[in-house]
């Protein structure tokens, strides 16, 4: 029996352990702007970067045995991914002030999918972020492995990257927004050299100029992380072994720092 490249790499990755690196879709896998093309996608675009990142991956599997995925054909690759995003962001749910929760990106998801009739074997997450019932909870908290993991073969997979502000009297970590990336491959940094704790990702914000990106992730060892509202105490969580996105990639003008609150897989 042959198989395809994507199948045999997801076959080692389950009998031999991950590839060492996995760089090859950094360069086919689009890079969109979420806010690049204002008069396409509703309110210039600017709540937009969940379906953004999204977006990125459908196109790609329309080019790889999904073609259904993007119905837009009568402009240039951008105007019609744009018009993607836009699409996506309706049937997500995407709000001006709000963006998009997880919750809206995976029943936006998979009705987007089954009008389309493309067959997955599952969705699934880490970490806390409330999800569909139908959506596979792997584990509470984000790991590396399980990302780089969701990148091999067909499956694709996001991260929502939570914008924090550190308070170093009280070892806080203040979440105050939000940001959807796709992320492509893994392994390697922007020199080529091999670096197990490389992510490559693409970062729809208009701030990130559209090429990739090679952040370090690195693990938290202290503090706490904490909700936006200060007068909140319910929200308080232990800030060790969360994963922090650092080195080569576009911090959010104002924070401190990136951390990984979820991670999202589209399974094949």
């Amino acid at each position: 029996m042959k198989y395809s490249l994507s199948v045999l790499i997801f076959i080692s990755s389950i009998s031999l352990g991950l590839p060492t690196s996995y760089t090859e879709k950094a360069e086919s896998v689009p890079n969109i702007c979420e806010s690049c093309l204002p008069a396409i996608v509703k309110w210039g675009g600017k709540p937009h970067c969940a379906p953004a990142a999204v977006s990125n991956s459908l196109v790609w599997l329309s080019k790889n045995g999904f073609p259904s995925l993007q119905p837009f054909h009568d402009g240039n690759e951008d105007e019609n991914q744009a018009r993607l995003v836009n699409l996506l962001g309706e049937v997500m749910s995407t709000s001006e002030h709000g963006g998009t929760s997880p919750y809206n990106v995976f029943l936006g998801l998979k009705s987007y999918l089954a009008e389309k009739n493309v067959k997955y074997r599952r969705m699934a997450a880490q970490g806390l972020r409330k999800v569909p019932s139908f959506v596979d909870v792997d584990a509470d908290a984000v790991t590396l492995d399980w990302i780089k993991e969701g990148t091999l073969g067909q499956s694709s997979v996001w991260i929502l990257v939570g914008w924090y502000k550190y308070d170093s009297r009280t070892d806080i970590y203040r979440i105050y927004d939000g940001h959807w990336m796709t992320v492509v491959g893994y392994g390697r940094n922007r020199a080529g050299r091999e670096d197990s704790n490389i992510l490559i990702v693409h970062d729809p914000a208009e701030r990130a100029q559209r090429k990739n990106y090679y952040p370090t992730i690195s693990i938290l060892k202290h503090g706490t992380l904490a909700d936006e509202d200060p007068t909140s105490s319910d929200q308080l969580r232990p800030a060790v072994s969360a994963l922090s996105i650092t080195g080569d990639v576009v911090i959010k003008p104002g924070a401190d720092y990136g951390i990984i609150e979820a991670a999202y897989r589209l399974e094949f």
